[in-house]
């Protein structure tokens, strides 16, 4: 593994008189450094691949052992990459030991600097916790690189000359039931090991028809740790750690079960429960893969306020029946459905895309609306 340092993290590591590699090797990476928030951000990019590697904070005890440290930290990507084991195995072995250089070469400096400038994107990521930055370095991964194709496919393009199998990928089904006293609604839903449970809040909300306008929790019922997206207290509640830092597969690996609240007014109880985990050698996709019950509107009223609802709805002679129906178009009430949900989901279309679509086509819909 050779490692060609810029001049400021040659100066940080204590380093000089470096041999210049100006030729680019499959066992070669370039490390440059950004200060964000008065801590250094380290980004080790795979010349030939542009698979990046995301560190921040990076402690002198750390840049001491820098090559185990490293190492940990690609296996432990790899694998959450979808990459199996044996090759991830295989490709740190194929990197040898680590080997201290420069370059200046500028086609490796470019492609560097192209990586760095794409985690950018992905700060609201960021685990001030830790300092290996598994999700923005698995997002940066994914994006285009080199020859219009990301870095998590080149670098499967490379393994693939070494082992056969490259590939496992990992998801959840997880059953979704929303808390109602005579009510039964639930989702079954498919997802990928990558997703926070801030991602998982917007498929939540797409399942069960909500509209994104609340605030909303997740907690543990092992722990009681409670996760939101705004870990500073709001509104008088107690502080929440950070759930776009907590992947799903932290969340559900161990089979924990979770309680999901939306909007503390109307306080919809949601329990996730893990079914299964799934291993496949094709990229998971989120899709719903069965559905009971209808979705609740928004703003109802809790469970006392939803039991008036599905009673005055029942009696279209009922004298409440036209101010509901008309609520109900106001709100923007949509019904679940199957094929639409599914759609938003595989093609991770944002919230609100049937209304959207609907509107340009100018459809309208009086009847039958709940």
């Amino acid at each position: 593994m050779i490692l060609c340092m810029t001049k400021k993290v040659q100066d940080l590591f204590h380093i000089s008189d470096l041999e210049n590699y100006s030729n680019k090797s499959d066992d070669m990476w370039h490390v440059t450094i950004e200060t964000y928030e008065r801590k250094r951000m380290f980004f080790f990019n795979h010349v030939s691949t542009g698979y990046t590697l995301v560190f921040y904070g990076l402690k002198a005890k750390q840049i001491r052992r820098i090559e185990q440290y490293l190492i940990n930290a690609l296996m432990k990507l790899l694998v959450f990459d979808g990459f199996t084991q044996v090759a991830a195995e295989t490709f740190v072995k194929s990197q040898g030991t680590l080997i201290n250089g420069k370059t200046n070469n500028r086609s490796i400096i470019a492609n560097t600097t192209q990586r760095k400038h794409a985690t950018y994107s992905f700060l609201d990521y960021l685990d001030i916790e830790h300092t290996f930055q598994k999700i923005i370095s698995h997002r940066v991964n994914q994006m285009l690189g080199i020859g219009y194709k990301t870095p998590r496919e080149l670098l499967d393009e490379h393994i693939k000359k070494m082992v056969e199998v490259t590939s496992s990928f990992t998801g959840y089904e997880l059953d979704i039931k929303l808390n109602l006293e005579n009510e039964h609604v639930l989702r079954r839903v498919v997802v990928p090991n990558y997703y926070t449970l801030d991602e998982l809040h917007i498929v939540i909300q797409k399942l069960f028809g909500w509209k994104n306008m609340h605030l909303h929790e997740f907690e543990n019922t092992r722990n009681r740790l409670s996760y939101a997206p705004d870990n500073r207290d709001i509104d008088g509640f107690e502080s929440s750690l950070n759930s776009k830092t907590l992947t799903l597969e932290e969340a559900f690996d161990t089979f924990d079960e979770w309680i999901y609240t939306y909007d503390f007014g109307d306080d919809w109880k949601h329990e996730i429960f893990c079914r299964m985990s799934i291993h496949q050698k094709d990229p998971i996709k989120t899709f719903c893969s069965y559905y009971e019950g209808k979705n609740v509107p928004e703003d109802v009223g809790g469970i006392l306020g939803y039991k008036h609802f599905i009673n005055v709805m029942k009696n279209k002679s009922h004298i409440e029946y036209n101010s509901y129906h008309d609520w109900l178009k106001l709100i923007e009430y949509e019904k679940f459905d199957y094929h639409s949900v599914n759609v938003s989901l595989i093609q991770e279309l944002p919230l609100g895309f049937k209304l959207s679509f609907l509107r340009l086509a100018g459809y309208k819909n009086d009847k039958n609306i709940y």
